[in-house]
């Protein structure tokens, strides 16, 4: 059987520490203003935020 892939928990924590880093250093030589940084980081900014819609379905609200 072909194991496809493996996740690794210690192994993403440590990717996620040293992309914090990164950023940190960014931030502390001016590569980039905190706002980028946001907009680089930001889990909503890939997302048509504009056109989603929240109303309701039927008589319950979601």
């Amino acid at each position: 059987m072909i194991q496809i892939g493996h996740y690794d928990v210690l192994e993403r924590q440590r990717e996620k520490q040293r992309s914090r880093n990164q950023d940190d250093r960014d931030l502390h030589s001016g590569a980039v203003s905190i706002d980028q940084l946001a907009h680089q980081n930001g889990f909503f900014d890939g997302l048509p935020i504009r056109r989603a819609r929240i109303g309701r379905r039927g008589s319950v609200a979601i």
